[in-house]
């Protein structure tokens, strides 16, 4: 696989959970506009896929990526419970 395409497919994937937690009404926008409580464990889910965005991009070559930076948040999703069955589904098959 072309190094380029690599990262990209990362990041593809992390769009891909991203919009399926937008979907989910546990990570829903209107619950910040609603004033509801989000749980500490369900907005570090959220950040964690945030900052492996920022942290892919500048990278062009998958040997410069580091595994674990990027397989921890797609672990941490899959691993918690508050996580729905598509969801958990589709981080594992990312």
């Amino acid at each position: 696989m072309d190094s380029v395409n690599a990262v990209s497919c990362i990041k593809g994937e992390i769009h891909s959970i991203m919009t399926l937690m937008r979907l989910n009404t546990k990570w829903a926008k209107h619950k910040l506009y609603a004033r509801e409580v989000i749980s500490p464990e369900e907005s570090s889910l959220v950040q964690s896929f945030r900052v492996l965005i920022e942290y892919l991009e500048g990278m062009f070559d998958i040997r410069d990526v580091d595994c674990v930076m990027y397989i921890q948040p797609f672990h941490q999703l899959i691993v918690s419970e508050h996580a729905s069955g598509p969801l958990t589904i589709a981080a594992t098959s990312a």
